[in-house]
């Protein structure tokens, strides 16, 4: 009975759950229909009956008003004031509705002023009070004051066709607010009810359905439990267990019955032939096993002779690259070497000259100055070409011990971007391009000089030769950024850019689009490795064709 429980629980439960969930939601559909269209029915017609009211009582307050302005024109065309008086008195004792009447003449003195006990205090309460003002003749308002709702009817006053003055007969709506606050009330009511009368009928209908969900959930269980009770002896193999599944009616249930005991015929078929393979399977595996090992042995020497050789071909290159600077800082230090032997070729020469003269005693005051300025220009162009092999000599040591050793120190950016360029020189000079350096003068970091001078190198040769087409004069831009933790180096140049498919790849080791040229597709993947290795920071790509390329480093300090 432990095992049948699960079944008769989910589907009881997923009977029940779907059952008052359609009810419940059918039910609360309705019942937001019916109650708002309702209260939106109610609202409409309280609505139209205040309309209503407020017709009939302006039409009586017009009537009211009509009737009194005659008399009272009657009364001032006879000066009796104590008529009017009268008049204005009976007008507001006799009807409740009547909140004032106030007679004013055309200058807008209140001559008469008739107002029910509870407007008395507010009379003089404020100096713009309601009953003090003259609005325009002939007119109708509403409005409120202390809080209390009135309405108000204005008409014109004519004695021998003369306008004397106004009536004013203000009406409170004090009773048509007790209507509508009764009718509101009403429709709360009404609503409760609604409410109450929903929520009877949803409990009844949630008894119904749970007593109709558990009914076909029991009906349902009964013949899945013992299809679970077969799968379960089919799966400890038991394949006899299908031949005792019976029910008495026809239907979806019977045919799931049939397939199963089908299922368990081939299912024992299926078994029985895999008695007989797997006693042959094991030495299969055993083979397979031993054949796997040997290509995996022989795969993983593959691996380590490639991955020596990839080690071997990057070491190739950086010394490659080291040869490139060697010849090209001797071949530029040629010149100056060059021009100082022969200045100083002929310094000796006439300095043997002027010997020969001072020795025959011949030497004259014009000899001596020449000599002494031979001597001089001739020191100077040694000194100046000597102080050029000086510096190419000095930046070629401090670049080239940079890249053949991993020493950790710390260097000024500035002085040392420098240094490279002026190693980088020759090359540059042959092509016709140009690089600029945007770098604080102070700015200083702890790393890998050489490791930092392969990267620029790296990246100058690689724009030389894949950037630029050729006759084409460059431009070359290093900008140098700081924050507390890293540097921001922006390796940018002006040529053509780099196609969308490629610029994902040139990272790869052995990618190039000169490979015929000269390219050996290590350049930008030695850069990578130093940025991320030995550095320690990042490196990406940002180009588009037409629009040049820019390398954006981070290295922490």
């Amino acid at each position: 009975m432990k095992e049948e429980f699960p079944i008769r629980k989910s589907l009881r439960w997923q009977l029940l759950s779907t059952m008052i969930g359609l009810i419940v939601s059918l039910l609360v559909i309705l019942t937001f229909i019916q109650f708002f269209g309702q209260r939106k029915m109610l609202k409409v017609e309280l609505k139209k009956h205040i309309a209503l009211i407020k017709k009939n009582l302006r039409e009586r307050v017009k009537s009211i008003s009509i009737n009194l302005r005659t008399q009272m024109e009657e009364s001032l065309a006879t000066y009796n004031f104590s008529n009017i008086s009268i008049l204005a008195r009976n007008a507001v004792s006799e009807d409740n509705d009547i909140s004032y009447v106030i007679l004013m003449d055309s200058a807008g003195v209140a001559l008469v002023r008739m107002l029910r006990p509870d407007l008395q205090a507010s009379r003089f309460s404020a100096p713009d009070n309601v009953f003090n003002e003259n609005p325009a003749a002939e007119a109708f308002r509403e409005y409120e004051k202390d809080g209390k709702q009135r309405m108000e009817f204005i008409v014109a006053l004519h004695v021998s066709n003369k306008t004397w003055g106004i009536l004013r007969i203000g009406i409170s709506l004090e009773n048509l607010n007790k209507v509508v606050m009764e009718a509101e009330q009403n429709i709360n009511n009404q609503t409760r009810e609604l409410i109450t009368r929903s929520f009877l009928i949803l409990i009844l209908f949630v008894a119904s359905g749970t007593i109709i969900a558990l009914v076909l959930a029991s009906r349902l269980t009964k013949p899945l439990v013992g299809l679970t009770r077969v799968a379960r002896e089919l799966a400890k193999g038991n394949f006899s267990a299908a031949n005792t599944l019976t029910f008495q009616s026809a239907g979806e249930l019977e045919i799931l019955s049939r397939s199963f005991t089908e299922m368990s015929g081939k299912l024992k078929d299926s078994y029985e032939k895999l008695e007989d393979y797997s006693h042959t399977l094991e030495q299969k595996v055993e083979d397979r096993t031993k054949e796997l090992k040997d290509a995996m042995a022989e795969l993983n020497k593959v691996l380590e002779d490639l991955q020596e050789s990839q080690e071997q071909l990057i070491q190739a290159e950086k010394m490659a690259s080291l040869g490139q600077l060697v010849a090209g800082v001797a071949h530029e230090i040629n010149t100056p070497v060059g021009v100082s032997v022969t200045a100083a070729s002929h310094l000796v020469l006439e300095t043997k000259k002027i010997i020969s003269v001072f020795e025959a005693r011949v030497a004259k005051k014009a000899d001596m100055e020449e000599y002494f300025n031979t001597a001089l220009e001739s020191s100077d162009l040694i000194l100046r070409n000597l102080n050029r092999t000086s510096a190419l000599i000095k930046s070629f040591k401090m670049v080239s011990a940079d890249q053949t050793s991993q020493d950790y120190r710390t260097f000024k950016i500035k002085d040392y971007l420098d240094d490279i360029i002026i190693s980088l020189q020759p090359k540059l000079r042959k092509t016709g391009h140009t690089i600029t350096i945007a770098c604080p003068d102070g700015l200083e970091i702890s790393s890998y000089p050489g490791a930092f001078a392969q990267v620029i190198t790296n990246l100058v040769i690689n724009s030389m030769m894949h950037a630029f087409a050729t006759g084409v004069n460059g431009l070359m831009t290093i900008k140098v950024t700081e924050d507390p933790y890293s540097i921001t180096l922006r390796f940018s140049d002006n040529g053509k850019g780099i196609a969308e498919e490629n610029l994902g790849k040139i990272f790869d080791p052995f990618f190039t689009t000169k490979r015929g040229a000269g390219g050996t597709g290590l350049g930008l993947h030695i850069v990578f490795n130093i940025v991320n290795q030995t550095l320690k920071g990042s490196i990406k790509c940002e180009s588009s064709p037409g629009h040049g390329t820019t390398f954006i480093l981070s290295i922490p300090r």
